[in-house]
Formats: C-alpha cells, structure tokens, sequence
C-alpha cells in the first residue's frame, strides 16, 4: 500500500451494493486514480477506502459509482452526519495540503513595531 500524508479514510455504507456488483465496484475503484485500498463488505453494505486528496475526491468516486447504481445510504441521520464529516475531514487535508507554512519564531510583520 502505497501511503502518502494526504490519504483519507472513508468507510461508509452505501444503498445498491448487490452480489452481482460488488466485485465490478471494487474493480472499478482500485483502478482509479489516487485510491490505495478498497474492500466491500456485502453483509453490511459498506465499502472501506483510502485514497489520496490530491489525486482525487469524493464526488468523482461517487460519480464512479453511481455508474454501478450504488449511492450513499440516506435513510439515517448517522450516516448523513457521517458523510458530512467525511466531507470536512477531506476539505482539511486539502487545505493542509495548500498551506505554506511561516517561520515560527519569528513574529508576524503587522506585529512589528516601526
């Protein structure tokens, strides 16, 4: 497995995951760009991923998905809240991944004096 600093893990259950997909779903998804891990669990209807922020996000592997008529569960406030945080967790390691870190011991320059 290859792992970088802005891997994300998703483990999530998703409504349309069948006998008859599952196998194509976790094909299509190790061969898409940027995901390192992929397992689909039949009895819980939940799929584990890791996958890397820079190369790719949620909403293109939804649209992978949806493909295979496999969507986010939605019949619980669990789960919604669950993609929701999935959502934010990703939106930060995208911004980690942006931030330019400053010198920590020196002093902001509007914090100077003249």
């Amino acid at each position: 497995m290859d792992r970088s600093a802005f891997t994300n893990k998703l483990s999530h259950k998703f409504s349309g995951v069948t006998v008859e997909n599952a196998s194509l779903v976790e094909d299509a998804l190790r061969a898409y760009q940027g995901v390192q891990f992929v397992q689909v669990k039949l009895q819980k209807s939940l799929i584990r991923l890791n996958y890397d922020v820079q190369l790719t996000n949620l909403d293109e592997l939804m649209d992978l998905l949806a493909e295979f008529d496999v969507t986010k569960y939605q019949r619980s406030l669990w789960w919604k809240w669950r993609w929701r945080f999935a959502k934010l967790i990703e939106q930060n390691i995208k911004a980690n991944a942006a931030h330019v870190p400053h010198c920590c011991g020196k002093a902001p320059s509007s914090a100077r004096r003249r």
